[in-house]
């Protein structure tokens, strides 16, 4: 489960960069 918080996290990160 810590390995999908983490896959989840980076996503996140990704999709904030790429908004702006």
């Amino acid at each position: 489960m810590i390995l999908l918080f983490c896959l989840l996290g980076r996503l996140m990160i990704g999709y904030s960069s790429r908004d702006g």
